[in-house]
């Protein structure tokens, strides 16, 4: 601040004395000096608003925008670059809404601007320099097509042009990292330390521009398959722009893709007609083969420096005329390698006699021009030759393909010529000889006869390790393809990875148009197995049977492709999937549109057997779903559990039970991101049909059987039993079901299991009374008292009905217990009095019909007196049971929180309580109004029965 006012002064003085000197009026002396405390403002002001101005902006922005825009911190200054303000932010965070809620669109560390201060006042916005450092970018289309990086809402507002335009003569990028993923296309790419630099006065009509381009490493994968892997790319070029004419000329240039060094010389114009010309040539700066071989991932990653390489190489390739829409300009490029060869410096043999002579052209216009033409690959490697010639003429109307290949690839000679990780074996034989030639359209209208298809592949003793991605090896002891136009005869494959093993057999239809044109692969398998266990494709290690039993692999969501057409049998003798373990399974599947479908899949499962059918479809990118119609029967409870995940979830009661259960069930669920169930999306109805069944130390069974002073309950054997249910909103709802247990009859209710484990089940439990213990019959006198207290006039029968009412959570359950219909009972004490009472009223009319006004009179508040009192001890009768509820809840929460050992759990426990308490006090304040409502009712009915009374005694 000091040395901004120390310069304010200086300006000021020198104005001064040169007014003074010229004696010039004192206006304009005056207006000098207005001049400079404007100056001097626009030095000031920005310190003391600059707060203010960065709230007005980001609120601006987050209005006009379709994300949300936040910075950490935010400075405008005239110091810097005086007298031009400059902007600096730091922590720029840019956040996605509605399709893309919450994704991060752009995350920057620091971005600056600095801004000509003149150009302010004028239409043209000039800004000296742009940079942003330390960048993470992202960005996607997602299923739909939707870009997250359109966040400009659409201008519907109709407005004259406008003359503003933006200068700029310094952009720089430093430290940027950007994440690029096109769903619909399938494509993933990622750029890593991206740095870019522009200068250039791009205010003048014509300019020279200078541009540097780097990279770290690019990534890009394809429909699966990865082009570029960990790629550093460069660009450095002078441009020649004519910015009035919108043509580009590049003057001295160089492109560098890891050790390719490239020339791109010619010019582009991008006029205002949307059309794009140009008229380019590319060339290499060196003919080495090993600049070549930089392109190939796996060499240029190992020991690139190291290798010794001869031969040279030829490239070149141009592109000249127009680009617009699906017109294309002429292009062609060119490249041919002979005789060359490659060595690593610590192995004993080399690839060499590699030669390479390929050609792709176009004429312009059309895609559909271009022209393929690989003359010649060939390579050996130690004395094994392999070679490739292909032609493909109209690959997009229809592709004219003429390709031979013939080769042999031992892959136990690859360690002799590069060098392997440690830890990984390669060995075995690669035999193939196929020749193709023709139109694709022969193959789509079965007109075989037309299309020359022939070849052989065969595969032989094959063994790959790689202890450092699992430690299951790879073996294909025999593999046999046959090829003829119309399908590819697979007459053997054996292999085994780990202890899976399997030997499949069929036919492969329409392999041609599955490689030239993404066509449908058809096909008919026979499978065969002894073991497979599908979590041994997922997890790192082998997974054995006894960790089935306890544990679940991790799986990756698995993308179902959409042009398969496969159908297949298939015969295990043990199929393990999760924590399933099935034996001698027969199944038939199919792929078909995204989806795979079980058809009638039938196993023995433990001691019983299930049978499934169903199907896994992906719809869109990373999300399945699952339909499943399950037939089990006759396996334990604890290998139900065990194996099926759904029913430890919501059935863990299950767990504590000893005998043979059956299921029949339908389910749907969503899978998440380890292919396992997200259990809020499932839903499923069926039945559950236990035989012969004990229960013995379940929290639950023993509280009930405490709270009835019943020990005997405690372990309970359970006959038959049938119980329907259904799962929706991450609940499971039982339907009624009763079932006996030694003397005593259980009815329960409809209920209910939360995925949190909370409980809801009412029971109604029916004992004679003769089988009462002591204790039991206590209990049983004690409630009845309790219920004539309150003007029941209960008697204990023959049988005694009590009600249980269950709640709380699977761990800690509650327990709550009654005289089945009490509720209801004192009602229908009141209704039986208020019967009596009207029966005597009549009577007593009939005998003193004289007397009638007086005596109805009497009769009527009588009648009101009696249905209030009864009404009075309902609801009295009531407000204790629910004043019991509540405190059971209060001392059952005072428990929980008394047992927490640390803080957080205390306030986890807290919480809980609070909850409990909450539903106890909702559940008395129901039941509270339903009582109350019905006894409004007996005393209405009872004051409108007098009323009555006395009209009917003054008539």
């Amino acid at each position: 601040m000091y040395l901004c006012s120390q310069k304010v002064k200086k300006a000021f003085n020198f104005i001064s004395n040169i007014m003074a000197q010229s004696k010039l009026k004192k206006g304009l002396s005056i207006t000098a000096c207005i001049l400079v405390g404007i100056l001097a403002l626009l030095i000031i002001l920005p310190t003391f608003f600059q707060k203010q101005i960065a709230d007005l902006a980001l609120n601006e922005a987050n209005k006009r925008l379709n994300a949300t825009f936040s910075i950490k911190d935010f400075r405008l200054t005239m110091f810097k670059d005086f007298p031009n303000p400059t902007l600096k932010l730091e922590g720029v965070l840019v956040k996605n809404k509605n399709e893309f809620e919450g994704d991060t669109l752009l995350k920057a560390d620091k971005l600056f601007a600095s801004i000509n201060l003149w150009s302010i006042f004028s239409d043209v916005y000039k800004i000296n320099e742009v940079s942003i450092n330390g960048a993470n970018i992202n960005l996607l289309v997602n299923d739909s097509g939707q870009s997250n990086w359109d966040i400009f809402p659409p201008d519907t507002t109709e407005s004259e042009p406008s003359s503003f335009s933006l200068d700029m003569d310094k952009v720089s990028l430093d430290n940027i990292d950007i994440h690029y993923h096109d769903i619909p296309a399938s494509i993933f790419a990622d750029v890593t330390d991206f740095e870019f630099d522009l200068k250039g006065n791009l205010s003048d009509e014509s300019t020279t521009l200078k541009t540097a381009l780097r990279t770290q490493a690019v990534d890009l994968k394809m429909d699966g398959i990865k082009y570029l892997n960990k790629t550093k790319i460069g660009f450095t070029a002078k441009i020649d722009a004519d910015l009035k004419n919108a043509k580009y000329t590049l003057a001295e240039n160089e492109i560098n893709v890891n050790d390719l060094a490239l020339n791109l010389n010619g010019w582009v114009s991008l006029p205002e007609n949307e059309d794009i010309n140009m008229d380019l040539t590319l060339g290499l700066q060196k003919n080495s083969f090993k600049n070549i071989l930089s392109l190939i991932p796996a060499i240029y990653m190992k020991d690139f420096d190291k290798i010794k390489v001869n031969g040279n190489v030829a490239l070149s390739a141009f592109a000249k005329g127009t680009l617009k829409d699906d017109k294309y300009p002429a292009f062609g490029a060119e490249l041919k390698v002979d005789n060359a060869s490659f060595q690593y410096p610590d192995l004993p043999s080399k690839v060499d006699k590699i030669s390479i002579n390929a050609k792709v052209s176009n004429s312009g216009g059309s895609l559909n021009n271009t022209i393929i033409n690989l003359q010649k690959l060939h390579l050996e490697m130690i004395n094994n030759p392999f070679d490739l010639k292909a032609v493909v003429k109209t690959p997009l109307s229809d592709p004219d393909i003429d390709l031979a290949l013939k080769g042999t690839v031992n892959l136990g000679d690859i360690k002799k010529v590069y060098p392997l990780e440690e830890g990984q074996e390669m060995q075995g034989l690669f035999n193939m000889d196929l020749a193709l030639k023709g139109l694709l359209s022969y193959i789509e209208k079965e007109q075989y006869e037309k299309f020359d298809a022939k070849g052989t592949l065969n595969i032989k003793d094959v063994v790959l390790k790689d202890k450092n991605a699992t430690d299951k090896a790879i073996e294909v002891s025999e593999v046999a393809f046959t090829f003829t136009p119309a399908y590819a005869m697979l007459s053997t494959c054996a292999a085994k990875v780990g202890r899976n093993d399997v030997n499949i057999t069929g036919k492969i239809e329409n392999y041609i148009a599955y490689v030239f044109k993404d066509g449908t692969l058809k096909g008919n398998l026979s499978i065969k197995s002894n073991y497979l266990n599908i979590n041994d494709f997922y997890s790192s290690s082998e997974t054995t049977e006894s960790s089935v039993d306890t544990s679940s692999a991790a799986m990756p969501i698995i993308q179902v492709p959409k042009n398969l057409d496969i159908k297949a049998d298939a015969n295990i003798n043990k199929l393990i999937y999760d924590r399933i373990i099935m034996d001698q399974a027969g199944l038939s599947c199919s792929l078909k549109d995204a989806k795979l479908s079980i058809i009638n899949l039938g196993a023995k499962l433990f001691a019983g057997s299930i049978n499934i059918d169903g199907y896994y479809e992906t719809p869109t990118y990373n999300k399945a779903f699952a339909n499943l119609d399950l037939n089990i029967k006759n396996i334990s409870t604890k290998n139900l559990c065990q194996s099926f995940s759904m029913f430890d979830k919501y059935m863990p009661i299950l767990k504590g039970m000893d005998g043979n259960v059956s299921v029949v069930m339908d389910a749907q669920t969503a899978l998440n991101e380890t292919m396992t169930p997200d259990y809020n999306t499932i839903n499923s109805k069926g039945k559950l049909t236990l035989t012969s069944i004990s229960v013995a130390g379940v929290d639950v069974v023993k509280q009930v059987a405490t709270a009835l002073k019943m020990e005997k309950l405690q372990n309970l054997y359970i006959k038959d039993l049938g119980v329907a249910y259904e799962i929706k909103d991450g609940k499971l709802l039982t339907k009624p079901f009763n079932f006996k247990v030694d003397k005593a009859t259980i009815n329960v209710e409809d209920g209910s299991v939360g995925l949190d484990k909370s409980l809801n089940y009412t029971a109604v439990v029916t004992f004679p009374t003769s089988a009462l213990g002591t204790q039991a019959n206590a209990l049983a006198s004690q409630l009845t008292a309790k219920a004539n207290a309150a003007g029941a006039n209960l008697n204990i029968g023959q049988e005694v009905k009590f009600a249980v009412k269950i709640g709380g959570t699977v761990t800690k359950p509650t327990i709550s217990v009654g005289l089945d219909k009490a509720r209801n009972l004192i009602e229908e004490a009141v209704k039986e009095k208020v019967e009596e009472v009207k029966e005597q009223v009549t009577e007593k009319a009939k005998e003193t019909v004289n007397k009638a006004l007086e005596e109805a009179q009497k009769q009527a508040d009588a009648l009101v007196a009696a249905a209030q009192k009864q009404a009075d001890a309902l609801v009295a009768a009531q407000k204790a049971a629910n004043d019991k509820i509540i405190a059971n809840a209060r001392a059952e929460a005072d428990k929980m929180i008394t047992e927490a050992k640390n803080p957080i759990e205390k306030i986890a426990k807290q919480k809980a309580a609070d909850l409990l308490i909450q539903e106890a006090q909702k559940q008395a304040d129901k039941q509270n109004a339903e009582t109350k409502t019905k006894t409004d009712k007996i005393v209405s009915e009872a004051k409108a029965k007098g009323d009555a009374l006395i009209a009917k005694a003054k008539q």
